[in-house]
């Protein structure tokens, strides 16, 4: 019965409305956290305008439709503007990125006479919630290498790590940069202990110049990747140049 007196009343209406409904605002972006919220409102105008429904549907651009909650269309007669207010809730799971999705009303200026205009364009970034690795170690990060007969060494480098929760490790590297320029190295950066530490273990060359007197330099460049960005801490493994005032052969050992 309501239908039918609807219909029978858009009838009987002259058909004025000329120009498409305008939104206002026609964009919105939006930045949250996981498991954050927010509410916001647009309105839709359309001069000379018989009905207006704020919100009809939603069309999908990557931004989950149950992210904005339950919407549903409504009616609002003998107007030329409505409102309608959004509450965009973010799941505790959302992965970071940006999501894209289109608020769409529509309006009636008569028989026939309908329109919906380009919509709300809402663009959301879930960032992350993450604020970074962390290395922890001792002050003193240099370790020596003896004596300098050449040959080709591994050496074990270790420390602690704090991972924040909210946080994952993307990626874990590390890099080897000679002093002299002659050699090179690169690894994965091996995460242990319920990601509480680290171990590299770079290969090196135990050599230096006769002439080197505070010896041969190897930095050894730490790198861990996460949705925060990317860490960096910086080892040094140094060849000796003699053992004046040195205890006897150190252990190869990282932790200093």
């Amino acid at each position: 019965m309501g239908i039918r007196w609807f219909s029978c009343l858009l009838l009987l209406l002259p058909m004025t409305l000329q120009a498409a409904p305008v939104y206002s605002p026609g964009e919105m972006e939006i930045t949250l956290g996981p498991g954050e919220r927010k509410s916001f409102s647009y309105t839709i105008t359309a001069d000379g305008a018989f009905a207006v429904a704020p919100f009809m549907w939603y069309e999908d651009e990557g931004l989950p439709g149950d992210w904005i909650g339950p919407l549903k269309a409504k009616w609002h007669w003998f107007a030329s503007s409505a409102s309608q207010t959004v509450t965009l809730d973010i799941p505790d799971d959302a992965k970071p990125g940006t999501y894209r999705g289109r608020l769409l009303g529509f309006v009636s200026g008569g028989a026939h006479s309908f329109q919906r205009g380009d919509g709300v364009e809402l663009t959301v970034t879930v960032g992350a919630d993450c604020t970074g690795a962390e290395f922890i170690d001792a002050s003193d990060n240099d370790f020596e290498l003896w004596a300098p007969n050449h040959s080709t060494r591994s050496v074990e480098l270790f420390g602690d790590l704090h991972l924040p929760v909210g946080c994952s490790i993307l990626a874990a590297s590390y890099e080897v940069i000679d002093e002299y320029g002659e050699y090179s190295g690169s690894g994965e950066l091996e995460i242990v202990a319920d990601a509480t530490g680290y171990r590299a273990s770079p290969l090196v060359e135990v050599s230096r110049r006769g002439n080197d007197k505070d010896g041969r330099e190897y930095t050894v460049i730490l790198s861990i990747e996460t949705e925060a960005g990317i860490a960096t801490h910086t080892r040094s493994i140094v060849v000796l140049h003699d053992r004046r005032d040195k205890a006897d052969d150190r252990p190869i050992n990282g932790r200093k």
